[in-house]
């Protein structure tokens, strides 16, 4: 299986996303900070929110069709690790900008 890992940070109150993929799979791995992870479905408007922190570690998953984002909601820096099922390829871009909430 082809995959990438990448990592990001977010100062406080900073949110990242805001977009869904029509193909691919993301798993989201807070290991410094606390996050609000937001989510809504691109065709039913259905959406729903997740806290998390590394403190207590968790697996946040995505998938395709679902727009997400991810806020942080701590103290200090958040620092994020992202597996995704496939690479990006700067000729054909997956990410295609939606607003959560």
């Amino acid at each position: 299986m082809v995959a990438q890992f990448s990592y990001f940070t977010a100062h406080l109150g900073i949110t990242r996303g805001g977009h869904y993929h029509p193909t691919k799979t993301e798993k989201f791995l807070v290991i410094k900070g606390q996050a609000r992870f937001g989510f809504r479905h691109v065709l039913t408007d259905k959406t729903y929110e997740l806290l998390t922190s590394g403190d207590q570690p968790m697996i946040v998953e995505t998938i395709p069709g679902w727009s997400h984002d991810i806020t942080n909601i701590g103290d200090d820096k958040m620092i994020v690790m992202l597996w995704a099922n496939e690479i990006f390829d700067r000729d054909r871009p997956d990410t295609i900008a939606n607003r959560v909430f």
